[in-house]
């Protein structure tokens, strides 16, 4: 058995100071039967509703007081899940992990009723992976569009109400008055017959978008070609006179004239930076002569002191010898005999003689000095020539630097500045005529492009032959056994707009209202059968409201509006031979065999007081 499908288990409706209002369904079939007005249809709006439907069903006078609509099912591997709804306004769904007994008090989550949650948190999504489905993509548009599908699509062609069920249209198409979303509803189709989904399509631009978008590059070349074109008139004009093979000779000859002058200049630098080293030391020199000088100069004068003092010494002792002293200067006594003798001793000789050599000491450093004083100002003199050589040297170096050289090199610079600026222009000439030959290759390759695009090549939604004849294969057994009359072939009348089932070569939209709503039923019980026997997407369960009474007691009878009773009679026993590995639920005015009652779980509503239950609300 394929584990992803699920059923449905138990609804129930409650309110405050209100008796539930409940049914409980099994796996296989479920008929519930009962004249009108008695809430089969509420039943079916209620369960389409807590699966994602923006309507909220529609109040009844029963319904009066109902606030919360709880869903039970279950999944094929047996995990319950109770979806709750609110009946007064169009809310969230509540889900949680359990049955409809334990809900209160178990953990929830809340889903959003819109296919187009980025955290995937909503109720299409939860269903879809019950189903084994995510994330699946269908063909929007003959351009390849994709659009994600939904649990609501699915239900299309599961869930079927009074209303739709007669219709003329396709059972595959809902939105016949829009005609753009027939190729995805189309789609829908082909994914629960196939299983392929469209995730790899790449969608493809409209013939008209395509070409308007064409034109617009074709347009915006010619103005970039305008524009380029106009660029080189300039550029060539700006450097008339001048070709690419002059501007190189030039080039080169100007930069060889530049070498030349950079050679000399470069040796006149470095002998003037010789120079300048050679006059610093001179000069240094002669700062450090003076300053010599100045300690010589004073060496001298200290010489010069010398000589006064010693001068001084000698005269004292030339006028000390002339007078007569009471007291010997020598020893400070008086003089007598031996005093005079004091002063012409041997001690008087010696202190003159000590002078007089201290005197000739004086004068051979006194005159030393002169010399080397005299030797250094020839220095200074000799090193002021040579500056002055080397000032004249440098000045003319620096007026060959400044006033010849450098004036030739800036010339030479500038000229070479100009021809690379020629040659540049040169260069933007030939890079934008390439360009231009880009562009206008470009310009080629679009407007081929234009002239060969059509319309034509995009694929359609189209069926394998082989899943489409086993599907109608399937309904055309549905038939025969329901006991249709005279069938002899069903096939798809596979028109884009029509795409509908041809019955023995006669259309079902030809059909009366009763006869089609029996051929739509076959059409989804067929669906069904088809999933289940070839392991495709299904929910696992189906609802038709009103698949045999196509007329009410407040509407006038038709013809074709009644199903035979061989037909009737044959749907019925059809539904009660079926296998529990899939669920439908029946909702009809009309009353099957007590045998077949017997075979289905049987629920009938009846407004007799004798009877037991007389609507959904009792």
């Amino acid at each position: 058995m394929y584990k992803y499908r699920f059923f449905i288990e138990k609804i129930s409706v409650q309110g405050q100071n209100k008796t539930n209002a409940e049914l409980e369904f099994d796996l296989g079939v479920n008929i519930i039967s009962g004249s009108s007005d008695t809430g089969k249809s509420y039943v079916f709006k209620c369960i389409d509703y807590v699966f994602g439907a923006e309507t909220l069903p529609k109040d009844i006078p029963e319904s009066k007081g109902y606030t919360d609509l709880y869903l039970q099912i279950k999944t094929f591997e047996g995990r319950v899940f109770t979806l709750h709804r609110s009946l007064k306004e169009n809310s969230l769904i509540a889900l949680s992990e359990s049955s409809i007994k334990h809900f209160i008090t178990s953990k929830k989550y809340f889903l959003g009723t819109k296919n187009n949650t980025r955290d995937g948190q909503n109720v299409s999504e939860f269903l879809l992976r019950l189903m084994g489905i995510k994330d699946v993509l269908l063909k929007k548009n003959s351009n390849n569009k994709t659009e994600k599908v939904s649990f609501r699509d699915i239900a299309l062609l599961t869930m079927i109400d009074e209303s739709r069920i007669t219709t003329e249209g396709s059972p595959v198409y809902f939105s016949m008055n829009n005609y753009y979303n027939l190729t995805f509803e189309k789609s829908v189709f082909k994914f629960m017959l196939t299983g392929n989904g469209d995730n790899d399509l790449i969608e493809v631009e409209e013939p008209r978008v395509v070409q308007s978008r064409i034109k617009g590059k074709i347009e915006l070349i010619e103005v970039l070609l305008r524009d380029k074109n106009e660029i080189i008139e300039k550029l060539i004009k700006e450097n008339d006179n001048f070709s690419s093979n002059d501007l190189q000779e030039q080039l080169n000859e100007l930069l060889f004239k530049l070498d030349d002058s950079s050679t000399k200049l470069n040796e006149l630098t470095s002998s003037r930076k010789e120079l300048f080293g050679k006059l610093n030391s001179l000069q240094s020199d002669n700062l450090r002569y003076s300053e010599l000088n100045k300690r010589f100069k004073l060496l001298v004068e200290h010489y010069r002191n010398d000589f006064k003092r010693l001068e001084f010494i000698l005269e004292g002792e030339h006028v000390f010898s002339q007078l007569i002293s009471s007291s010997c200067p020598v020893c400070g006594n008086g003089f007598d005999g031996n005093h005079i003798n004091c002063l012409t001793d041997e001690k008087k000789v010696s202190f003159i003689e000590s002078v007089k050599i201290e005197w000739e000491k004086v004068n051979i450093k006194l005159s030393d000095l002169k010399q080397t004083i005299v030797t250094t100002e020839k220095s200074i003199v000799n090193n002021r020539h040579q500056i002055k050589e080397l000032q004249d040297s440098i000045t003319k170096i620096n007026d060959e630097l400044h006033n010849k050289l450098m004036p030739i090199q800036n010339k030479f610079q500038e000229e070479i500045n100009l021809i690379y600026h020629l040659k540049e222009r040169e260069n933007k000439i030939s890079s934008l005529r390439e360009e231009v030959l880009s562009l206008n290759s470009q310009k080629n390759l679009f407007e081929n492009e234009l002239l060969n695009k059509s319309s034509k090549g995009i694929t359609s939604v189209d069926l394998e032959e082989k899943s489409l004849n086993l599907f109608t294969n399937a309904i055309e057994r549905l038939l025969k056994d329901w006991n249709y009359p005279n069938v002899s072939s069903v096939v798809m009348n596979e028109a884009h707009k029509v795409y509908d089932i041809v019955i023995s070569g006669r259309a079902r939209s030809s059909y009366g209202k009763g006869v089609r709503a029996i051929l739509y039923s076959a059409f989804i019980l067929a669906l069904l059968d088809y999933c289940i026997s070839q392991n495709e997407k299904h929910p696992g369960f189906v609802i038709l409201d009103s698949p045999l009474t196509t007329y009410h007691s407040n509407q006038q009878r038709e013809d074709g509006d009644e199903v035979d009773n061989d037909l009737q009679n044959g749907f019925f026993t059809y539904l009660s031979n079926m296998s529990d590995d899939r669920q439908v639920i029946i909702f009809d005015n009309k009353i099957p065999t007590a045998k077949v009652i017997k075979s289905v779980n049987y629920i009938e509503f009846s407004k007799f007081e004798k009877h037991l239950r007389k609507g959904f609300f009792q």
